[in-house]
């Protein structure tokens, strides 16, 4: 039988090999399922809501499944040992899919980035995320998938000094990592970032009015410099979490989705009209297909 790890080390050797001989990657249409910020919790009936959600996925029989994040909920000025039975509530849901599964960091996955008077806890609060999810240096990480390239990106950064603690920025080293990354892939090979701090969002113009900025702990601040990275590749997709809102913006020829909640409001119902839910992505030309669907769960999260 093969491993997770041996199947995700042998797509990217072959599309290595690919690269290096000068060959065109010709991809073959992708259908898979995106979620994001699953808040997982032993609590609010969420370990029920999981298995609805799961059971979903496996009768779409996608190819792969794609994580934006928040992972688990209330990491960030919590600890370790506080967070346990969290991610086993959330590592029983993802080995209950069918298939490959690859996830990116939520501020909730940064387990003791905080003190609650903002100064630093743990040295290394992606240490809890990487374990989990079985990486070994970074929080970031690219695979070969199904004919295309995916990104996925770290993109909540500890700060001190502002409210929430954290904005969403790639900083340097990570900028650079994505460029030597990107020597890798064929020009042609179409490209899916994952990233749960937005890139491109109406959220807060469509909330707050048409003149409201975003504050930093809610965007990329240099979401557009990321993108640029991309000027000599086929990026087509950029998934994105963090707003717990089901929304699709198209600028140009790429296309940025933000997908919604699994926990909805925070498994406190619909937030802004976006009920908890999951989405499928078919990567249909020249623009990808997004449909979102809810599992009809009735919320028992009070206040």
């Amino acid at each position: 039988m093969i491993t997770r790890r041996e199947w995700i080390t042998g797509l990217g050797a072959s599309a290595l090999l690919l690269s290096l001989q000068g060959c065109e990657t010709k991809a073959k249409p992708a259908r898979f399922v995106y979620i994001t910020d699953l808040h997982s919790i032993n609590d609010w009936g969420c370990p029920d809501a999981l298995t609805l959600v799961s059971d979903r996925i496996n009768r779409l029989n996608p190819e792969f499944v794609l994580i934006g994040g928040d992972l688990v909920h209330g990491g960030f000025r919590s600890t370790p040992e506080a967070m346990e039975p969290h991610w086993q509530v959330v590592l029983k849901f993802l080995k209950s899919l069918n298939v490959p599964w690859f996830a990116a960091p939520g501020n909730h996955d940064l387990v003791g980035a905080q003190h609650p008077d903002f100064s630093t806890n743990l040295p290394d609060p992606r240490q809890s995320f990487r374990d989990k999810m079985g990486l070994t240096q970074t929080a970031y990480h690219s695979h070969d998938i199904a004919g295309h390239h995916v990104i996925l990106l770290d993109s909540v950064q500890p700060v001190a000094g502002n409210k929430w603690g954290y904005e969403g920025r790639i900083p340097d080293e990570q900028m650079q990592w994505i460029r030597n990354d990107l020597r890798n892939v064929h020009p042609h090979t179409p490209i899916i970032v994952v990233t749960h701090m937005p890139i491109l969002s109406g959220y807060y113009q469509t909330v707050l009015g048409s003149t409201t900025a975003p504050p930093p702990s809610l965007t990329l601040v240099n979401g557009m410099d990321v993108i640029r990275l991309f000027d000599k590749h086929n990026l087509q997709l950029v998934l994105q979490g963090h707003l717990h809102v089901d929304e699709m913006i198209r600028w140009r020829n790429l296309t940025f989705i933000t997908g919604g909640a699994v926990s909805g409001k925070w498994w406190g119902g619909p937030n802004h009209g976006t009920p908890e839910g999951y989405g499928l992505v078919t990567m249909t030309s020249p623009h990808p297909d997004w449909d979102y669907r809810t599992y009809d769960w009735k919320a028992q999260r009070q206040g």
